[in-house]
Formats: structure tokens, C-alpha cells, sequence
């Protein structure tokens, strides 16, 4: 008796199968397969025999081409734990270890010497804002330095974790540059609220090269008049692309202002978009639940928006928009989002939805956008619903038994899917969404549960979807997190 392999578990021996002579049998068909004439009942049932007979071969090949899929997924996952091992253990025999340090420190000579002559390298400088005495003797001459060697760059200015007790001796110098800042963040932290900024005082009407402000963290935070007469700005980010804190009271040129971070009430949001045409990227967050503004407003340059309600979407039409993501309150974009498409007349190239249940209306929303290429939905309240999801995952694929194929140009899908979900059923999904070459791009994530762990049968599953030519992989909490603050970072 022959024994299977040690390495992998296949038998020794592969039975062959036997195939029907499907050729021979073929020939005597010749004349119908090359006309159009109807065969008689009797041939009608051999042929059914053929088709029936070859179809059950290709099931049965179909079953040992993903077995053998499988097991090269774990043996390429062993040899590249195994290559990794080697590496790691050849680096410390290396010849470059036994290179003198001088002769280490006369190669980079050169190299420290360009770093040192090129301002750009030189020109983001970040200060804490409240630091010991001693600390700020240290960390003065460094400051000064830094604006040395960044010449005439423009420079990107920092203020971290703002205190009460601001070292004016480390913002001084800054301060005397004003006129080359490009951006300014201010950050605040939980205790540094309702800090007075009247040490801003002396670059009002010098940021003649600002061109992005930020302001995180500052709620209740007076701000002075100093960014209204800022020619260049054109990016204004007022709140962490969580929502977590709200945006404060900041006079703003809003006419020439392109990209908007912020969370306001319902109406101040209404009022800062009929003051800001120029829109082109927008993210909206909400203070409160007032909707009570019933302005319509329309960008016609808007090309990238983000809300956290997806009822905002009434009183606003934007004809260029091409990017929509949803979040937090995302059960109501199916019955929303048909209209605001019908009266913007947009094509929808990019759509995320967080927090929504795979029904029915969701697959004739997407049904309704031909010109979709990247789309990310997280479903974790939907606890049935197999039924839609297997429906969802049907009309993706051309190969599928569907009569409408969802969003024919795809591709790219996130898919955030519920802890509960069997992965037997994420194997089936996905295998009968990939047979195609247009969607070559897959992430999945367990939706709100922060999960860092990638079951073993996930791995596997990733590994089989690549080696159809897909990139495949599972993301981690703070992969999910990175793939979420994309959408608000500009």
C-alpha cells in the first residue's frame, strides 16, 4: 500500500479519471453542429447523455483543481515562512557587517552633506508647545537650526498638544517665518481646550503663502481673526476624520476654499457649501440632529464627498461628483442615493457604506450604477439575510446564473463582513465572484469587532484567490482604520 505524502497529504498515486470519448461520439453529430437543423427525440436524449456525462467530468475537475489550489496555497505559505527564516539568519553572516565603522562614515560623508544642503528635507517642523525650561534650551538652538537649513522652503509648521502655558521662546523664530508657512496644524489635546490663541496674534496678515490650515481637537477653542486675509488657502480640515470632536467658530475665506473637513449643525453645513462654490472635496460631519434648513445647494465642482448622514443628500445636487462615501448612518442611502443620482446626474465611479444591511434595495442601487470601478460595503447587523448576500455576490460574476450583472466595470471590493458569517459561505461567495479578470482587488475585514487575527481558513482562501491573479488579503484593525481615514485625507 502506498503511502501518502509527508509534505502535504496527497495520496501517493492519482487516480485517473476516465473521460468519454466525447471526440468519436461528437462525429456523429457533425451535421448538426454545423447547421441549425433541430434533432429528432432520440438524438435529443444521446445528446443529453453527452452534455450530461462531460459535465459531470468537468465538476470532478473542478473539484481536484481546487483541492490542488489548496494545497500549493499552504506549501507557498510554508515556503515563505521558511525563505523569511533564511534571510533573517543569512544577513548575520554578511561581509557588510564587517565593514569599519570609518570606512561606514566616509561612504555616507557625501550623502549627510546633501541631506544637510537640501532645504525641502528640512522644511516640517514640529514644536510642542509646552515643554520644562530646560527642555526649551535644548530645544531651541535645534528650531533654529532646522530654519537655517531649510533656506527659503516652504515650511509646514506643527503645534502639538497645546497648553495653557505656551513656550513663546520656541515659537518666536518660527513666528519670524510666517511668511513661508504652507501649512499649520494646531493640536489640541483633551485638557487644552478653551486655550485663548491671542499668541497668534503677531502672524495676522503675513500668511500670504498658507495654503492648508488644520485644527484638530478644538471645540470650544477661541481662534482670532488671522486666516481671512489669507490669499493661497485652500484646504481647511476642523475635525478628526472620526467625528470625535466638533468644529469651532473660525472666519474662514470660504469662497476660495476647495477641500472641507469639518462638524457642524445641519444648517451651518448648508451655509459654509452656499459660501464655498469652489468646492472639490468635502467631508461633513454633524453636531446635532437639526435639520431644520431646507436650502437646496448645488456644487457643480464637487467631485468627493463624505457625510456621516446620508440625509444630507436631499437639499444637495453635485453633476461632477464621483466619490460618495457614507458612514455611520448608512441604512437609509438605498432609498436616498437612486434620487440625489437622478436629479445631480453624476457617475458614481467610487461608493462606500458603512453600517448597512445587504437587502433587495441595495442590489438595485448598485444596479443602477453601470459606471461604479471600486466599491466597500461593511455589513455586520443584517443577521440573516444569507439569502440577499449569496444573491449580492451572484450578480457580480459574468459567469454567474443572474440576469442583471452588477457593476460591470468593478475593480475593487472591500467587503466588511459580521463575525458570524461561516467562511464555507465566504468561500463560496468569493470563489463564484473571481472567475473574471476585471475584479483583481479584495480586502476583507470583520466589521466592528477590530479583529487583528486571520483564521487559518481565511489564509487559505486568500492564497487560492491570488493564484487566480486576484490581490487578495485581510485587513487588520488598524489596516481598516487606514483604509477608512482614506477617504477624508487630502
Amino acid at each position: 500500500m502506498t503511502r501518502p505524502c509527508w509534505k502535504c497529504g496527497a495520496p501517493a498515486t492519482i487516480p485517473q479519471l476516465e473521460f468519454p470519448q466525447t471526440t468519436e461520439s461528437s462525429l456523429a453529430f457533425s451535421d448538426l453542429l454545423s447547421s441549425n437543423e433541430v434533432p429528432d427525440e432520440k438524438i435529443t436524449l444521446e445528446i443529453r447523455d453527452i452534455v450530461s456525462n462531460g459535465q459531470a467530468q468537468v465538476d470532478a475537475l473542478d473539484i481536484q483543481i481546487n483541492s490542488l489550489a489548496i494545497t500549493l496555497a499552504q506549501l507557498m505559505r510554508s515556503r515563505d515562512k521558511i525563505a523569511e527564516h533564511v534571510r533573517q539568519h543569512r544577513a548575520i553572516i554578511s561581509s557588510v557587517r564587517r565593514v569599519p565603522p570609518e570606512l561606514l562614515c566616509e561612504i555616507f560623508a557625501a550623502a549627510v552633506h546633501a541631506a544637510l544642503g537640501y532645504a525641502a528635507l528640512w522644511s516640517s517642523i514640529t514644536i510642542p508647545s509646552s515643554t520644562l525650561p530646560v527642555k526649551s534650551c535644548i530645544l531651541l538652538p535645534q528650531v533654529e537650526a532646522q530654519l537655517h537649513r531649510s533656506a527659503n522652503a516652504p515650511l509646514d509648521v506643527i503645534l502639538r498638544d497645546i497648553q495653557p502655558d505656551v513656550s513663546i521662546p520656541l515659537l518666536d523664530p518660527v513666528f519670524a517665518h510666517c511668511n513661508r508657512w504652507r501649512s499649520l496644524c494646531l493640536h489640541f489635546n483633551n485638557l487644552s481646550r478653551c486655550v485663548p490663541l491671542e499668541w497668534l496674534h503677531p502672524v495676522d496678515m503675513q500668511l500670504d503663502q498658507l495654503e492648508k490650515l488644520e485644527i484638530a481637537n478644538a471645540d470650544d477653542t477661541e481662534i482670532p481673526d488671522i486666516f481671512s486675509a489669507a490669499a493661497r488657502l485652500r484646504q481647511v480640515i476642523l475635525c478628526d476624520w472620526r467625528f470625535e470632536f466638533y468644529s469651532l467658530f473660525v472666519t474662514i475665506p470660504w469662497h476660495q476654499i476647495t477641500h472641507y473637513r469639518g462638524a457642524y449643525t445641519w444648517t451651518r453645513q448648508i451655509q459654509i457649501l452656499e459660501a464655498a462654490p469652489n468646492l472639490v472635496d468635502c467631508v461633513l460631519g454633524f453636531k446635532s440632529s437639526d435639520d431644520s434648513s431646507n436650502n437646496l445647494v448645488v456644487m457643480n465642482h464637487l467631485h468627493r464627498l463624505r457625510i456621516a448622514r446620508p440625509g444630507f443628500l436631499v437639499p444637495l445636487t453635485a453633476p461632477s461628483l464621483h466619490t460618495l462615501h457614507c458612514v455611520w448612518e448608512s441604512e437609509s442611502i438605498h432609498s436616498l442615493l437612486p434620487a440625489f443620482i437622478l436629479h445631480s446626474s453624476c457617475s458614481l465611479q467610487e461608493l462606500s457604506s458603512m453600517h448597512c444591511t445587504i437587502t433587495s434595495e441595495l442590489i438595485m442601487v448598485l444596479q443602477s450604477l453601470p459606471s461604479l470601478t471600486s466599491l466597500l460595503l461593511e455589513s455586520d447587523r443584517n443577521v440573516t439575510g444569507q439569502q440577499e448576500r449569496a444573491t449580492l455576490f451572484e450578480a457580480f460574476t459574468i459567469s454567474g446564473t443572474s440576469d442583471e450583472h452588477l457593476c460591470p466595470n468593478l475593480t475593487s471590493f472591500v467587503y466588511g463582513f459580521p463575525r458570524w458569517l461561516p467562511h464555507e459561505l465566504l468561500d463560496e461567495l468569493f470563489f463564484a465572484m473571481f472567475p473574471s479578470p476585471r475584479l483583481t482587488f479584495l480586502r476583507l475585514f470583520i466589521a466592528d469587532a477590530g479583529s487583528d487575527i486571520c483564521s487559518p481558513e481565511m489564509a487559505t482562501l486568500f492564497e487560492t484567490l491570488r493564484a487566480r491573479g486576484c490581490d487578495a488579503a485581510f485587513l487588520s484593525k488598524d489596516g481598516t482604520d487606514r483604509l477608512m481615514a482614506k477617504g477624508v485625507v487630502f
